[in-house]
Formats: C-alpha cells, sequence, structure tokens
C-alpha cells in the first residue's frame, strides 16, 4: 500500500475518485497506484499531476517511492 499517497488524499479532503479526477485519470487506476500495483508504469508527467494535486513536490514523491524500494531490498 502507498500508505503516504492515501494520507496526502486524506489530508486533502479528497475520497479517491475526487483525487482521480483532478489528477485526469480514472478512479480504477488511480485506486491500482495507490495500491502499488502501477507505480512502476507511470510517467513523469502522471507523477507530475499527482504532486501538484496533492501539494507536493515531484522531488517528495520521488523520495517517497525510493524509501518503499530501499525498504523492500
Amino acid at each position: 500500500m502507498r500508505e503516504y499517497l492515501k494520507q496526502m488524499r486524506i489530508e486533502c479532503g479528497l475520497t479517491m475518485e475526487d483525487a482521480a479526477e483532478k489528477i485526469g485519470i480514472s478512479k480504477q487506476y488511480y485506486s491500482m497506484i495507490e495500491a502499488g500495483e502501477r507505480q512502476r508504469n507511470m510517467d513523469i508527467s502522471l507523477v507530475s499531476r499527482i504532486a501538484n494535486v496533492f501539494g507536493k513536490t515531484l522531488e517528495f514523491i520521488v523520495a517517497e517511492e525510493q524509501k518503499l524500494v530501499n525498504a523492500q531490498k
């Protein structure tokens, strides 16, 4: 689970559907991202849109993903 994504979404007062709409993707696709099923397939423009919706920097999102990768090793 990409807990940091869920936490940011909740802090912004957004449902998955709201977040998906603001990012410009389907709720199902957003759900897969938050569940960690689609991280590897995301392009930089999608990551950038996610960062913008949650008021974070692209660097923050990349750093959080890197922490997860390192924790899995």
